[in-house]
């Protein structure tokens, strides 16, 4: 039996091993090795309390999307697609001081796991960027888009709640300037009650991604009524008089309709809104002046307002009349001239505007004026300077206006012919006298 079995052993051997390989080159003929490649494999994470329980916020930094390697008979990978194939990264198990969670990937089917398939991951951890955990509450701001139905408005809005608390990573609550929520009134013509999302904005305007946040609530309830509305013109008179030689030239408000809203009948029946004259009282004002009102104060109890309630008004006062007075350079007197120096002054003749009552503009004379031209600290020399007036009451003089003042020394002639006019007085005196003693004796 032994000799049977050793004999030709190495033939024997040969024969086994030829014999497998050709069972594996037919079993491979009919069910071949093979892989397949599915991408976008979306990474579960899971246990995500284990960090926000002690206080921590997370955000994906790399791995949040894999690719999947699936090996094994072709009967078996090709009977797979990318939905049997699940990633997930269990948070409980990070290392303190770690950011990085490993990736465990699973291949299932109706429920079991699919043998003799393996499943290699492109990459076998999720990067995580691991902060401090904040929340900050934020006033909601809702702003409509649109234009509703023609000739009506939009009043009593209001929304519910009006804050919002939003919690996540310190970095990402800094970043938020501003929480808001829009709502479309386009084409409306009925009381609005409805939802809008909340949106959340940084300081240059741009929507934040909500993500990796959590929001006490994400959308708001706003309510409104909608209202026939209508522009109406304002009525606009003052009381008081101005100061004497002053009026009201002219009542300018920044706008000079409003827009309101209410009952049809109502609003029907009305076609201006008077604003007392009491609220533009002008009693002893010779200045412009800018007046402020909150139109709200005088509209009727079942009419709102739709356009901004407070108006500026500006009611322009300016003199009665206005004239001008003719002034040459000799009707210029020069005050202030230093001993020593003589002033004079010159130039053309000023054509002077006056403004006032038309009284005193009528009995206004050139002297009336008062002009005057200062040479206080000027040496000698030629200057060009300003005109002041002291004009009668009632008159005030406007524009500005200049002459020419020159200063000039006393000169040295005329000084010297004065003394020797002084010197020959005084010796013809003292020779009359001298003249009188002589004769005396002889008398």
């Amino acid at each position: 039996m032994k000799e049977k079995i050793l004999n030709n052993l190495t033939l024997k051997l040969l024969a086994v091993i030829f014999s497998i390989v050709i069972w594996i080159l037919i079993v491979n003929s009919y069910d071949p090795y093979t892989s397949v490649t599915f991408s976008g494999i979306s990474v579960t994470l899971e246990n995500d309390d284990a960090l926000t329980e002690k206080g921590y916020s997370y955000s994906v930094l790399d791995g949040s999307r894999i690719s999947v390697t699936l090996s094994g008979p072709s009967s078996r990978v090709t009977s797979l697609n990318s939905s049997n194939v699940t990633a997930t990264a269990d948070l409980s198990t990070l290392q303190d001081n770690s950011d990085y969670v490993d990736i465990t990937v699973r291949v299932v089917k109706n429920g079991r796991a699919v043998e003799d398939v393996t499943a290699t991951p492109s990459q076998t951890s999720v990067r995580l960027n691991i902060e401090n955990r904040s929340s900050q509450t934020f006033d909601i701001q809702l702003t409509t888009v649109g234009e509703p139905e023609s000739n009506y408005a939009i009043l009593n809005g209001s929304i519910t709640p009006s804050t919002v608390t939003v919690s996540g990573a310190s970095s990402d609550i800094g970043n938020i300037a501003l929480a808001g929520a829009v709502y479309d009134v386009s084409g409306l013509d009925h009381d609005i009650d409805g939802t809008a999302p909340i949106v959340l904005y940084d300081s240059s305007g741009n929507t934040i991604s909500t993500d990796n946040l959590s929001l006490s609530t994400r959308e708001v309830h706003y309510t409104a009524d909608v209202s026939l509305s209508r522009e109406v013109p304002l009525v606009l008179t003052t009381s008081g008089k101005p100061a004497a030689g002053y009026k009201v030239m002219q009542i300018t408000p920044d706008s000079d309709t409003i827009t309101i809203s209410g009952d049809s009948e109502v609003i029907s029946r009305i076609s201006e809104i008077p604003i007392p004259s009491n609220a533009l009282n002008v009693e002893g004002l010779s200045d412009s002046t800018t007046f402020r009102l909150w139109v709200e104060d005088y509209l009727p109890s079942d009419i709102a307002l739709v356009s901004d309630s407070m108006i500026s008004v500006r009611v322009e006062i300016g003199p009665e009349a206005s004239g001008a007075i003719t002034l040459s350079a000799s009707a210029i007197a020069p005050v202030g001239a230093s001993d020593g120096l003589s002033a004079q002054v010159s130039g053309k003749d000023l054509r002077v505007q006056v403004e006032g009552s038309q009284a005193a503009i009528n009995s206004l004379t050139a002297e009336g004026l008062a002009a005057r031209v200062s040479a206080a600290g000027l040496a000698a020399g030629t200057y060009t300077v300003d005109v002041t007036f002291s004009p009668p009451s009632g008159v005030i003089v406007t524009g500005e206006y200049k002459m020419t003042l020159t200063l000039t020394r006393e000169s040295q002639s005329t000084s010297s012919s004065a003394q020797e006019f002084r010197q020959s007085t005084e010796s013809s005196t003292a020779r009359t006298g001298a003249e009188d003693d002589t004769d005396a004796p002889g008398n």
